[in-house]
């Protein structure tokens, strides 16, 4: 069995009873010694008699209570039972029993929830395939990405190309002098035109270099 301390220097601490017994109060040839007010040099004794224990006071000034009672003889002690020794409150049993385990203890068993429905199982072959396609398709965005990327920066160079081919063709054209109406008239050489365009174009790995010549 043992002694619970409720209030005082030693609250919240325990003491193991062991036979034959222990002596309580406030010197310290005591078992147990107890520095609060009330309690007498040698206050009570607690034995065990082979089958049960028992506290009997010891002529103290303030007496010693039992569940609220004050004894004047040897009583039996059950566990459980609150002892009072001056302003000392001591809890005699096996183990210290606090409204919060009681409660514990008469709680009833929490009900079980009730099962939820299994979710219907993931296809990986399915998952698989998905995620294949749309790596593909990044692979074959990646891969036309270049392409696009030459083709827009050639555009532009064609377009001017393009453009100049067909200037030099007119400027040709409208630089033929008419035949002259008098056929006596000596034949003048006409001045050769010669169109010279080159461009260069330079990209991070890349160098670009058209040339372009119209006689």
């Amino acid at each position: 069995m043992k002694l619970f301390f409720l209030n005082g220097p030693r609250a919240g601490t325990s003491m193991e009873l062991t036979p034959p017994g222990v002596s309580v109060g406030r010197e310290e040839d005591n078992d147990v010694q107890l520095l609060v007010t009330g309690v007498s040099r040698y206050h009570a004794k607690i034995t065990f008699n082979g089958s049960a224990w028992s506290i009997l006071d010891l002529g103290s000034t303030n007496g010693t209570r039992l569940n609220g009672k004050q004894i004047s003889a040897e009583t039996v002690l059950a566990d459980g039972d609150t002892i009072v020794i001056g302003d000392q409150t001591l809890i005699f049993a096996e183990r210290l029993v606090t409204p919060d385990s009681k409660s514990e203890a008469s709680a009833p068993a929490p009900t079980p929830a009730p099962e939820q429905p299994s979710k219907p199982s993931v296809d990986l072959k399915s998952l698989e395939t998905l995620f294949s396609k749309d790596k593909k398709k990044e692979e074959e965005k990646k891969g036309a990405a270049p392409a696009q990327k030459k083709f827009k920066l050639l555009y532009p160079v064609l377009v001017f190309a393009l453009a100049l081919i067909v200037l030099a063709v007119f400027v040709k054209l409208n630089m033929v002098e008419p035949k002259a109406e008098n056929s006596r008239a000596a034949a003048v050489k006409k001045p050769d035109f010669v169109l010279n365009y080159q461009h260069t174009k330079t990209e991070p790995g890349n160098i670009f270099r058209f040339a372009l010549t119209v006689e």
